[in-house]
């Protein structure tokens, strides 16, 4: 009777640690399939050391795609901000000879109205020179 009982529970724990370690293969395919690679690898991982592992399995493979996945990531991460910076470089740039485009509108505009007051009064000192000769003709 004790052997079947012991039967009984070691056949209990080992469909137990089965069962476990097919709820930690459908974890780690969640976060596979959610693109959280690392997580993934991590419980991949965990499932690779478990002693009721089955023979047949794709755990390693399942690694490298993960890890294959992370790297691509990476790769697209560090293309779009050599991108991102390229771009706050061109900006900047353009700023820059925007600034500078408005400096010389600036000084422009300036010498601009000095030439219209000096016009003015050029104006003005004709039209006095005018009417003085007028006066004295008269």
């Amino acid at each position: 009777m004790k052997k079947q009982i012991l039967t009984f529970i070691l056949l209990l724990f080992a469909s137990n640690l089965f069962a476990q370690y097919n709820q930690i293969i459908k974890i780690a395919k969640s976060y596979e399939q959610q693109g959280e690679y690392y997580k993934a690898i991590v419980t991949y991982n965990a499932t690779n050391v478990a002693p009721d592992k089955p023979e047949n399995n794709n755990i390693n493979e399942r690694i490298n795609y993960c890890g294959d996945q992370l790297n691509q990531l990476k790769t697209k991460a560090e293309t779009q901000t050599k991108l991102a910076e390229e771009k706050t470089k061109e900006a900047e740039e353009q700023t820059k000879e925007a600034e500078e485009q408005t400096r010389i509108a600036e000084q422009e505009k300036e010498k601009a109205q000095k030439a219209l007051a000096k016009a003015e009064e050029m104006q003005e000192k004709m039209e006095t020179a005018i009417f003085d000769k007028a006066v004295k003709e008269q």
